[in-house]
């Protein structure tokens, strides 16, 4: 009927092809009803040709294989609501056991979820998986940093074992990196224990430990002598094994708080304000009582509810500074609580030490100074919460240092902003919020004055490393510090770049550095930014890698090992609270291999709003050793077997030999 298509024909595109057959019985219809004529079609060139066509249209994942694989795919991506909840469990610092009952009550509401795997032991798995996956990330970011700084810290845990917590610090292409390694036990406390549980902390799956350790060139951790000691100390452990360009850094928010205790230890008026917080912290806080009495008072007052908080812990100088602005902003509560308690008598202390807290609450030199205290502390805590910061570098203290000391030495000509202001209240009323005052001497004034100078001197010999040696080079890091114009400084930087290089050299040339070319790049990126951008001030090393990283590659990897010294170990002190979060009393048999595996998902992994398991289930898929039958009754296996074991079959069949 059709006949077949000849050559030029089926060179014709596929529209052309097909419109000849356009009104042929198949399409218009037909009343033949003859079996010759079905045959006679099947043998035809057009029934071949709509074949191939429909053939090559057909989507890729229809063939029996794709289906075979999405099939399986969707078998293992039905346990998706099984691995948000084993994050949820350890996002929320919950127990392992709650993975039970939050699966139970899916099922409850309806929730898809897979049948199997429901159990203590797969949310384990489940969290291996998701673990393993953000260290992966780690290492990966690892690998593309040139250099990196070991930060560690040690304490005890509720279980009275000493825990060493180790985080890696370095700069990839302008960019600070902050990540936590892990939460090792270490089997004593000297320096040659600290050394062993931060080396276990630095193997990686797919880093070698070997390149790894090429990549150090700081150990960043407190002032106790296990770390500093030029003998036995960890840091000599490790110019001894890594290589003596090993720099250790104190950590600098530590010193700031040493420097202000050891400003105010002979101040006679801060001791007192300082008891005064301390015994009013403990007067509320250890009687329900009389914090209920205090709190019905807030409420007659309309005022708002700010018991007293304790002046000592991790941060002193925030927490005192948190003291003091409490204790003046409910001063009116306090006095008026304190004076109904002092009349009231009591079998207990308690109204002894009413009427001495009203007594010092109402002496004017102490208030005048917790005035004083107020703005000193503000100017400090700023400086101490900066350092505290993660991503905080050394280059950024020398900016902060000599903010910090300018606003200081303010106080020693004159007030600050909350002493005058209770001047200027007090001389004409004599009272403070309408509570009368009495009192009253120059001390305030005169120990302000002593006090002042002594703290810039402290700070000043604590920080003294940052003027002098390698530290001092950080400086070029921040932009803060560069001359606004290159005609006066032409010279700017280069006995800093010189010092860095003599003292890395052998670490830059590991690194693939080129020393020859690394002063003469100095050169030509100043000029290039000092050309180019108008506010120097303002940029960013990210913004400079990118504009250019091909012209001074070898500088800008300086600046990166420059971005790799931190500021401190104070990062430390945030893991030990999510460690206090996860191992309390009620779980205080977790062992550290388990502490790192939930700190690093508490610390790391996304939200559990935003939390997308995908990747977890991939690495999860391919690496579990899957028991394809797990509902159905077991099978003896043939002797016969080349299958491998797993380890936990030849653990159990190595346990029932024993026996």
């Amino acid at each position: 009927m059709d006949g077949d298509m000849n050559g030029d024909d089926r060179r014709r595109t596929v529209p052309d092809r097909f419109r000849r057959y356009s009104k042929g019985p198949f399409v218009l219809g037909c009343a033949n009803l003859k079996r010759e004529a079905l045959s006679t079609h099947q043998g035809s060139q057009g029934h071949k040709d709509a074949k191939t066509y429909l053939a090559s249209q057909k989507e890729r994942n229809a063939s029996p294989a794709s289906k075979s694989l999405q099939l399986l795919n969707r078998a293992a991506f039905e346990k998706l609501n099984l691995f948000k909840n084993a994050h949820a469990v350890a996002k929320k610092c919950r127990p392992i056991s709650d993975f039970v009952w939050v699966n139970e009550l899916d099922i409850s509401k309806g929730v898809s979820t897979s049948e199997t795997y429901r159990n203590v032991h797969s949310c384990k798995e489940f969290m291996v998986a998701i673990c393993e996956v953000e260290r992966k990330k780690i290492e990966q970011k690892l690998a593309d940093a040139k250099f990196c700084t070991i930060t560690s810290d040690g304490s005890m845990d509720v279980s009275v074992i000493e825990n060493e917590i180790v985080y890696c610090h370095f700069a990839v292409k302008g960019v600070v990196y902050c990540f936590f390694l892990g939460l090792i036990e270490c089997e004593s406390g000297d320096a040659k224990g600290v050394y062993a549980a931060i080396c276990k902390a630095m193997k990686f799956d797919t880093l070698p430990v070997e390149d790894f350790t090429k990549k150090l060139v700081a150990f960043a951790g407190d002032g106790a002598s296990v770390n500093t000691g030029a003998l036995n100390g960890v840091i000599a452990l490790m110019q001894q094994d890594i290589g003596r360009h090993m720099v250790m850094i104190r950590c600098m928010s530590h010193r700031t708080e040493l420097s202000f205790k050891e400003a105010m230890k002979n101040s006679t008026l801060f001791t007192k304000v300082n008891k005064l917080l301390d015994e009013l912290f403990k007067f509320y806080h250890k009687s329900p009582k009389q914090r209920n009495g205090l709190k019905q008072v807030f409420e007659a007052s309309k005022m708002d509810q700010l018991l007293p908080t304790r002046v000592g812990g991790t941060r002193w100088v925030s927490h005192t500074q948190l003291a003091v602005q409490n204790m003046l902003r409910s001063y009116k509560a306090l006095v008026t609580h304190l004076e109904q308690v002092a009349i009231t008598p009591s079998a207990s202390s308690a109204q002894s030490k009413a009427k001495f807290l009203v007594n010092q609450l109402k002496d004017r030199d102490n208030m005048e100074y917790a005035h004083f205290l107020v703005d000193l502390l503000a100017v400090v805590c700023k400086l101490s919460l900066t350092l505290q910061k993660r991503e905080t570098c050394v280059y950024q203290v020398h900016k902060e240092m000599k903010t910090t000391i300018t606003n200081i030495k303010k106080f020693e000509t004159r007030a600050g902003s909350e002493q005058r202001n209770f001047k200027d209240v007090n001389v004409s009323t004599k009272t403070l919020k309408g509570m009368t005052l009495v009192g009253g001497s120059s001390k305030p004034d005169d120990q302000r004055k002593s006090v002042v100078p002594k703290l810039v001197d402290v700070i000043g010999k604590r920080y003294e490393e940052l003027d002098s040696g390698l530290l001092s080079a950080t400086k070029i890091a921040e932009f803060s510090c560069w001359p606004l114009t290159q005609e006066n400084e032409t010279d700017f930087g280069e006995d800093h770049v010189t010092l860095v290089i003599d003292h890395y050299r052998q670490v830059l040339e590991n690194q693939g550095v080129s020393i020859s070319e690394i002063e003469a790049e100095w050169g030509i990126l100043k000029e290039n930014i000092y050309s180019n951008h108008k506010d120097v001030h303002s940029l960013t090393w990210k913004l400079v890698n990118s504009l250019y990283v091909a012209k001074c590659p070898n500088i800008l990897a300086v600046v990166d090992l420059l971005l790799s010294l931190p500021a401190g170990s104070s990062e430390c002190e945030r893991g030990f609270s999510v460690m206090k979060n996860i191992k309390t009393d009620n779980r205080n048999r977790l062992r550290s291999t388990t502490m790192t595996l939930l700190m690093t998902i508490q610390m790391h992994s996304a939200d559990i709003s935003s939390f997308d398991p995908t990747e977890a289930i991939h690495h999860w898929y391919e690496n579990k050793h899957r028991r394809p039958y797990f509902m159905n009754p077991r099978v003896k296996k043939s002797s016969t077997t080349t299958r491998s074991k797993t380890v936990a079959a030849a653990v159990i069949e190595e346990e029932a030999n024993a026996n």
